[in-house]
């Protein structure tokens, strides 16, 4: 079920964006809520029983996420592990997790990894 952009924002986004100055914490909020608004764009056509593109979905998904990731980083690198730097650090943690979460979704959908990215151990 979708989140309303409004509720994240109350939480520990809303600490992470307090280091930046106002116009800089505009910019970051807009292009988050945007990114946010389409993920659940995405969710909600999947709720919907859309699946005619799932694996695409997902993997677009995974890169919106690896774009939130590198975002994350940034903003770590600006605290510098200042105050809210637990919280970014976290924040880049669950990303990740999410990352691969979707990743395992692939699989489920019978989607290959490429030989190329495979372990070694069978």
């Amino acid at each position: 079920m979708p989140v309303p952009f409004e509720e994240i924002k109350q939480g520990e986004v809303s600490k992470a964006l307090s280091q930046f100055s106002l116009v800089e914490r505009e910019a970051k909020e807009a292009e988050l809520r945007a990114r946010f608004e389409q993920l659940n764009e995405k969710l909600e056509q999947v709720i919907a029983g859309d699946k005619t593109d799932l694996i695409s979905a997902t993997k677009a998904l995974r890169v919106s996420i690896d774009a939130s990731i590198k975002e994350a980083q940034t903003v770590a690198r600006m605290i510098n592990r200042g105050n809210g730097g637990r919280e970014v650090a976290l924040s880049i943690t669950k990303l990740q997790e999410a990352k691969m979460w979707a990743g395992q979704a692939l699989g489920e959908y019978g989607h290959k990894l490429p030989e190329e990215y495979r372990d070694e151990a069978h």
